[in-house]
């Protein structure tokens, strides 16, 4: 992500996601413990060396979208999965 706070903030989204899963029965405590144990957030592109997926969540612009997976390209290892969160484009 572009900052640190941006990070923080999208994974307590994530948790906060995962909490509504556990009152209502869906999920576990301890599952939500593994979910969260599994992401990584990072805003250095080589961070991204060693992940099986990514997926781009930036704003609904193309040409940033774009900028964002050619860059991460660059980076990841060729088996990795790039997925789009983008809803409009």
């Amino acid at each position: 992500d572009i900052s640190a706070d941006a990070v923080d903030n999208a994974i307590a989204t994530i948790g906060g996601s995962l909490e509504r899963l556990i009152k209502k029965g869906q999920l576990t405590a301890a599952q939500k413990a593994a979910c969260l144990d599994r992401i990584r957030g990072s805003t250095d592109y080589a961070a991204l060396a060693r992940v099986d997926l990514v997926i781009e969540a930036a704003t609904e612009n193309e040409a940033l979208m774009l900028k964002f997976i050619d860059k991460v390209d660059e980076f990841v290892c060729p088996d990795a999965l790039i997925g789009s969160f983008t809803s409009s484009l």
